[in-house]
């Protein structure tokens, strides 16, 4: 299956007619927040927030409590969201991604059926000829209900109805916005996959006063609605988007990283109060958009139209939903990892393509004050340990019970009593993978060549091949003026060759190969002094012209608590295999 092509939409566009006017079609709205995880919202059981306008949106409409996305990060989902079709098929799966050319999006299906089609705010979609909205205003700002008002004016002027995106920046980080003033830290209830750390409530309350913005900007779409008379015929869908970027929500494929609070309010239609339980996800929302307009669904859409759920009918909708976590190209990710999922109302499957490697991203940075937070805590806190641990030690299969453990701490692959329901979710994944033409991890490491330009152009390194983990024995000496390293790659090259962390110059051959020795010398006519040991662990690629790297980290000399930073690049040392250092600094050590 591929998306439907530029001239079979034009056919499309040239064929279609809608009965009734303007006038009588509703107008479609969909507001979007920015890393938002959907229990930090009142209607969604937090106790922390105050979202009194999404509460009180919700109130008057259905809330949606299955709602899923395909992947956790903003730029795919949102083109999975805006195409109708899942991420890998699209083409935009890694983050900062561009669709593949010839898919169709929501712009050219709305204004086939006479919809005046904008979007207002964040973007984070490429490219724009495939996205072409009549934008309000630049990229990078945030709501602004004076533009949205002038759209919803002049759309009335025009006679057409509309179908308008607006996109919030929150409460994406920095968490800059929002009254903390008025939350206490310590009176926050945090979920059980926190570790409790001063930093971490104070993340915690910055990121939910963010929230309670968020909250203040669709109160202001939602007064633009009544002002300018359009609200009674007005379909009003609020969402989520995906989790936040604490641990264990975005760039996860748990609940917290794909599960969405989805809203959507229409009155004379939807019933207030009213919820609904059906498994649905963001491919089904434009066929929706195309059904509630009165067109007919393409059948080359990974999504089908909910419209009926919306009307009130309980039947059945889907059975699974999928889920794919792309971490190549992310900031501080691994070149190598790719995780896949399947869930239905009770289970949860998650594959993990390489769980040799350890997962990496953004959010445990050692600059992040809760990662570090919980790092320092897990050396004496068996839960802070357990948490540290499962974050980046993914096993190749994982299993959950959604109902019994809703937070995703008990793994159930591997008991013989899950077996059954194991084996069903593994194969239901494989032949979605298939349909998507997901090839797994060669499809993965194909992710830089779907990125936007510019994402690409900033990429140093082009890890194409993980080869898998390399042992290092490496001896350190720590100094005022430096630290030097010995490496002997395991064994495999008789000339390992010697560093400081200045980066000056390369120091070597040192003749036979040496195990569990370091040396320090201030010039060439120095003798070497062995000093001390170390032994680490990394994990070694190939790019595609065959250069060679490895990433690892290490502790220094003085302290346990301390870790260096490296990230290394290949370099030829004598005639054989070497490893050159690009030196961080020193700081709390990172797991990897």
């Amino acid at each position: 299956m591929i998306p439907l092509a530029v001239t079979q939409i034009e056919a499309f566009c040239e064929e279609k007619s809608v009965s009734g006017n303007a006038s009588q079609r509703p107008n479609i709205l969909l507001m979007i927040a920015d890393d938002c995880t959907f229990t930090d919202l009142g209607c969604y059981g937090s106790v922390n927030s105050t979202t009194l306008n999404i509460d009180s949106l919700a109130s008057q409409g259905m809330r949606f409590t299955n709602f899923f996305q395909a992947t956790p990060m903003s730029s795919p989902t949102r083109q999975c969201l805006m195409t109708g079709l899942y991420p890998i098929r699209n083409g935009a799966y890694p983050n900062h991604a561009k669709v593949n050319l010839g898919t169709t999006s929501v712009v050219q299906y709305m204004k086939s059926l006479g919809y005046r089609v904008a979007l207002q705010g964040k973007r984070h979609i490429a490219p724009e000829k495939i996205f072409d909205f009549e934008y309000l205003g630049g990229g990078n700002e945030d709501v602004n209900p004076d533009k949205v008002q002038a759209f919803i004016l002049d759309a009335q002027a025009s006679g057409k109805p509309f179908c308008l995106f607006v996109c919030s920046h929150q409460p994406h980080v920095p968490w800059d916005k929002g009254d903390q003033a008025s939350i206490d830290p310590e009176k926050l209830v945090l979920p059980s996959y926190y570790v409790d750390t001063k930093e971490t409530r104070t993340d915690f309350r910055n990121y939910i006063a963010e929230v309670n913005y968020l909250d203040g900007q669709v109160g202001d779409i939602l007064q633009v609605l009544d002002e300018t008379g359009v609200a009674d015929n007005t379909v009003f869908f609020f969402t989520s988007e995906q989790g936040n970027s604490l641990p264990y929500a975005k760039y996860t494929c748990y609940d917290k990283g794909v599960q969405t609070g989805m809203i959507v309010r229409w009155p004379g239609t939807i019933k207030k109060h009213s919820e609904c339980d059906a498994l649905a996800e963001y491919v089904d929302v434009v066929p929706t958009f195309i059904d509630i307009a009165g067109g007919e669904v393409p059948d080359s859409l990974d999504g089908k139209s909910f419209l009926r759920l919306l009307k009130g009918d309980k039947g059945p909708f889907k059975n699974e939903v999928y889920a794919a976590q792309t971490t190549r190209g992310i900031i501080n990710g691994p070149d190598h990892y790719g995780i896949r999922s399947v869930r239905n109302e009770r289970y949860i499957y998650i594959r993990n393509l390489t769980p040799e490697a350890l997962f990496r991203c953004e959010t445990i940075s050692l600059d992040k004050p809760t990662w570090a937070s919980w790092i320092k805590a897990s050396k004496t806190d068996t839960k802070a340990e357990e948490l540290v641990w499962k974050y980046q030690n993914r096993p190749a299969e994982e299993l959950y019970d959604r109902i019994a453990d809703p937070d995703q701490r008990k793994n159930l692959a591997g008991k013989p009593e899950y077996a059954g329901i194991l084996k069903y979710l593994s194969d239901k994944l494989d032949a979605w993978m298939e349909s998507q033409g997901d090839r797994g991890q060669e499809t993965e490491m194909e992710a830089f060549e779907h990125q936007m330009q510019s994402q690409k152009s900033s990429q140093k390194k082009f890890l194409s091949q993980y080869r898998g983990r390399l042992f290092l024995n490496a001896p350190y000496i720590f100094e005022e003026d430096g630290i030097y390293y010995l490496f002997d790659l395991n064994g495999t090259d008789d000339s390992p060759a010697y560093r400081s962390i200045d980066l000056a110059h390369w120091e070597g051959p040192l003749g036979k190969k040496r195990k569990d020795m370091a040396y320090r010398k201030t010039n060439a006519n120095e003798t070497l002094v062995h000093v001390g040991d170390l032994k680490v662990e990394g994990y070694l690629f190939k790019d595609k012209f065959d250069n060679e790297y490895v990433i690892f980290n290490m502790p220094d000399a003085n302290s346990e608590n301390n870790a260096l930073r490296t990230f290394l690049a290949p370099c030829v040392h004598s005639g054989k295999r070497a490893v050159r250092i690009k030196a961080g600094n020193i700081v709390e050590p990172e797991i990897y």
